[in-house]
This record gives structure tokens, sequence and C-alpha cells, in this order.
């Protein structure tokens, strides 16, 4: 389906999972991995079959998205990325979300 519909990029979640399937079949499309915590932080280190396909799934991403340094610090210590193809951005929603419409109202939220 991926070389049928040829797609500029390929976005996948869990970097073990479908970051890996993305990995085998991504062909020229740029790949973006996001990063949700445990795939970095735990998976890999649970055996080798993990920690490489971890790596394998490193090294075929074009652009990674995670959450947090301590999780940045994990994968440069597996497989060292260049700054320029790292995002770090915590979960959460912005200003411009919650404003919208302009209205004056209270929220609550639990996450």
């Amino acid at each position: 389906m991926v070389r049928e519909l040829n797609p500029d990029l390929i976005t996948a979640i869990y970097l073990t999972s479908y970051g890996f399937i993305s990995s085998l079949v991504k062909g020229k499309s740029l790949l973006c991995h996001f990063m949700i915590g445990s795939d970095i932080m735990i998976t890999p280190f649970k055996n080798e079959i993990y920690k490489l396909i971890t790596k394998y799934a490193l090294s075929r991403g074009d652009f990674f998205v995670i959450s947090s340094r301590t999780m940045a610090e994990k994968i440069n210590k597996l497989y060292p990325l260049p700054e320029q193809q790292l995002l770090v951005q915590q979960y959460g929603i912005g200003d411009e979300v919650v404003n919208y419409p302009r209205q004056p109202k209270e929220y609550e939220f639990v996450s």
C-alpha cells in the first residue's frame, strides 16, 4: 500500500511497533517517528532483539518528536541523532486551542 500511495511523509507512533514497520516500508518517503516514552526508555532494554529493532527504526527515521530531554539523552546513548532532526515537545494544549473560539469560559482539564 505504501509503494502504491508513494506518500511524501509517513508518521509513526511507538518506535518498536508501528515505527519499526514504517521503517521497513518507507521507501523514499520521509519518516517521522513520534516516541511516547516507554518505546525508548524501557522496551529497547528488555532484550537484544528490541534493542536492534530500536536502532534500526532510529537509523531509518528522518525526524523525531519526543516529549522530554531525558528521552533525548537516552536516544543519544543508543543511536546518536543530529540535533536538527530531534524536536522535544511537551504534550499539552496551547492557548490558541483553549481560547478558540474566543468566548469567556472557564476550563477544567484532567490529564
